[in-house]
């Protein structure tokens, strides 16, 4: 029940940011104005917009998510360099099939790798947008490590606990 309560939330932070994206687009089309990156960066799940796999807008969570000093440090990079090699299959596939059918993917669990080499567990909710003019992917991560260092201390611990009360007389 948790897991679909966090989803509609990320949904729903997706569905108000592609509007944001919509009316921030309008007029000359050129992109962000102020006010659109003034919100993007309270938000404190990473945004960034990926077009042909190249970073074109980044929020100040994605900076801290993958280690860059700015946002304006990640425009231009490939978002492949961030993508864990055992995860690249399934990301590409995600990534046609949600392109190919015009729909947002499920919230799916995923590792990245920082700048730094450091790899983070995340969750990734991706959708379809027209961004200036071309299709693009808007992509909203948050960081869940610490979320999967706490899971798994609880399942050593309930294991413990079941060791020990098997050995009880």
């Amino acid at each position: 029940k948790r897991n679909i309560v966090k989803q509609n939330t990320v949904n729903e932070q997706i569905s108000d940011l592609e509007d944001a994206l919509r009316e921030s687009q309008m007029g000359d089309g050129t992109g962000p104005n102020a006010a659109f990156r003034g919100l993007f960066d309270l938000l404190p799940d990473a945004v960034l917009i990926n077009r042909n796999n190249d970073i074109v807008f980044a929020n100040a969570a994605a900076a801290d998510l993958y280690g860059a000093d700015g946002a304006e440090d990640l425009i231009g990079i490939s978002t492949r360099i961030f993508i864990h090699p055992d995860d690249l299959e399934a990301v590409n596939k995600r990534q046609r099939t949600m392109l190919a059918e015009g729909e947002r993917a499920p919230l799916l669990a995923q590792r990245r790798i920082r700048l730094d080499g450091q790899v983070v567990d995340v969750e990734v909710a991706v959708t379809p947008i027209t961004w200036e003019g071309e299709r693009s992917i808007l992509v909203v991560s948050r960081d869940i490590s610490e979320r999967r260092k706490t899971e798994m201390a609880l399942r050593e611990t309930e294991e413990r606990i079941k060791n020990i009360s098997a050995n009880l007389p």
